[in-house]
């Protein structure tokens, strides 16, 4: 059985949006649990300062390509 929906351009730039917002999210959460010391596990290494700036990397990533979809030089 196949299904075939038919979507706007605009509604899958929405949904991207939406899953960026979302991981930017999870990612400021992280950072702020490893910094804090709640979170003892490492999201991509161990070592805590490590873990932060590729924690960091990765928001400065997300934070520009949110930029793009949202047809903006400003965040939010």
């Amino acid at each position: 059985m196949k299904t075939v929906i038919e979507v706007e351009p605009e509604q899958i730039d929405a949904i991207v949006v939406q899953e960026l917002t979302w991981a930017l999210e999870s990612f400021n959460h992280s950072l702020d649990s490893r910094r804090t010391g709640e979170e003892e596990f490492g999201v991509f290494v161990n070592d805590v300062e490590a873990d932060c700036d590729l924690i960091e990397d990765h928001i400065s990533a997300l934070e520009t390509v949110l930029r793009y979809y949202k047809g903006s030089d400003t965040l939010f």
